[in-house]
């Protein structure tokens, strides 16, 4: 059985690479939409997951619990790597990564600040909302707009209190996201890639709060404990 399970947790290893360099290649190739990048990485991260704890059932407890620490860090890692290609390099949404480093200049700044930041608390939300009624906003981009920006950052709810036992904290979690998300923003602005919007880090941060809230009720933290294993 254990013979069995190494050489099943390999083979799956191994087709998960091949997708994740065949992700790379077509990314850089012919670019990839957003919902393919999140499907590859989804499937990729399906098999290490399994990948792991084939393993895991293979080993001592103490060494499992190990092995499925590293097993979500590098579903973390990956999930990382999607979050900040769709924040600062992606085409599909207009974002021009590193790109804009050559043409920095007082100017371009201003002109960046001037069009792309907003510090006013719900000016956007509520400009979006606005715009679905008049029909001057459709629904999709409403709900891009809305829905993604709480989405975006709620995978932290579960990889950080996983990771890191200090996370658990609702307190430590709230101050990390807010850095994070802060984080995101002011690259935005170095990069002038984006808009740099107070609105952004609202949702952001309340989607990954919502998301703790919700991981943190009696019957899920068991089941994410029965699937983690750690």
């Amino acid at each position: 059985m254990n013979k069995s399970a190494k050489i099943i947790s390999v083979f799956m290893y191994a087709l998960s690479l091949i997708l994740l360099l065949a992700y790379v290649i077509l990314d850089v190739r012919v670019g990839l939409e957003p919902y393919t990048r999140l499907i590859i990485l989804i499937v990729s991260s399906a098999l290490i997951y399994f990948s792991g704890l084939l393993l895991s059932k293979t080993v001592l407890k103490e060494k499992s619990e190990k092995l499925m620490k590293v097993t979500f860090s590098v579903i973390f890692i990956l999930y990382l790597m999607l979050l900040v290609t769709l924040v600062l390099f992606d085409s599909y949404f207009g974002r021009t990564g590193i790109s804009n480093i050559p043409k920095w200049s007082r100017e371009a700044f201003k002109e960046y600040f001037e069009s792309s930041v907003n510090l006013i608390p719900f000016e956007t939300i509520s400009s979006f909302f606005a715009g679905a009624l008049v029909k001057n906003v459709s629904l999709k981009a409403l709900a891009v707009n809305i829905m993604g920006n709480l989405a975006a950052f709620a995978p932290f709810a579960f990889f950080l209190p996983v990771l890191f036992n200090k996370m658990r904290s609702f307190k430590n979690f709230l101050i990390a996201m807010i850095i994070i998300v802060l984080t995101a923003e002011i690259s935005q602005m170095i990069l002038l890639t984006g808009a740099a919007d107070i609105d952004d880090l609202i949702l952001n941060v309340l989607g990954a709060t919502v998301a703790f809230g919700l991981l943190k009720t009696k019957y899920i933290d068991k089941i994410i404990k029965a699937i983690t294993h750690i």
